[in-house]
């Protein structure tokens, strides 16, 4: 207790009084401080939302790009005169040879210039050689065209048309000495004089590629999902850290995350998920 003062009341001590006074000011900083904070990380989280959404969108037009390229190419091969009628046995021998060392150049010429393109077919049916970038040991060099088979298991749009953009082609990674895992999907169209099919396919290596040179924060994943759930990953690890994806299964595919996003009419903007555990954007 302080010292009483002559009307019987206690004095305040002067060190109480300046306390008081000096914890107001010291309460207002505080929650200015923490004010001021939540409107810094607010603006930054903001920020950051908007920039990774301008550089997927970047990513995402490229991609849309690569694939307008490849339908492009694929739809020029499958109405080319010279390779309907090279199939339709139109030419002698000679003008074939040339016509075959030609187209052959075309595809492998369009295959190097598109990063996503990992092969490129050209499947004609039986009696004519495959037209292909695809190395495989055959013992010629050469493989008989096989388009019936392929049309027998093929995904169609319809009754009669080829469905455009796939998954996975089992017959022509059999015939050809593929590895699916090393195809993301593919494009498929059936030539103008239904004698052959032009299927490209895009990899997975090149997908990599491409998600590894985006600049993203440490413990990142990014991937691409096709329509059926395949995809490709990649984690933005620092040195020495460890991996959350995992060993066996999917990342983005099939969760209920993805599948709340993939369903949903307007797929841009950005939304809070939790992943083994732990908070991603």
């Amino acid at each position: 207790m302080g010292a009483k003062n002559n009307n019987g009341k206690p004095k305040i001590k002067l060190g109480m009084k300046l306390a008081f006074n000096l914890a107001i000011p010291i309460f207002f900083m505080v929650i200015i401080g923490v004010s001021s904070y939540s409107r810094a990380v607010k603006g930054i989280t903001n920020s950051y939302k908007t920039s990774i959404e301008e550089t997927l969108s970047m990513v995402n037009e490229y991609v849309e790009l690569g694939d307008t390229f490849i339908e492009t190419t694929a739809n020029t091969l499958a109405l080319d005169s010279e390779i309907n009628g090279y199939y339709f046995g139109s030419y002698e021998s000679d003008e074939a040879a040339a016509i075959k060392k030609k187209v052959t150049s075309e595809i492998t010429s369009s295959k190097k210039s598109n990063d996503l393109i990992y092969n490129i077919h050209i499947i004609p049916n039986s009696g004519y050689l495959v037209m292909t970038t695809q190395h495989f040991d055959s013992g010629k060099g050469s493989i008989d065209g096989f388009m019936a088979e392929y049309m027998e298991s093929a995904e169609m749009q319809g009754k009669k048309k080829l469905k455009s953009w796939i998954d996975r082609h089992e017959v022509i990674d059999s015939k050809l000495s593929l590895k699916s895992y090393e195809t993301l999907r593919s494009y498929q169209v059936q030539s103008l004089n239904k004698q052959y099919i032009v299927v490209i396919d895009e990899g997975i290596e090149g997908f990599s590629s491409l998600l590894e040179d985006i600049e993203l924060a440490d413990n990142s994943i990014i991937g691409v999902v096709t329509e059926n759930g395949n995809e490709v990953v990649y984690e933005n690890l620092p040195e020495g850290a460890t991996s959350v994806l995992p060993e066996e299964g999917k990342v983005f595919a099939g969760s209920d995350f993805y599948e709340s996003i993939s369903q949903s009419e307007e797929m841009n903007g950005s939304v809070d998920v939790r992943f083994n555990g732990q908070k991603y954007l």
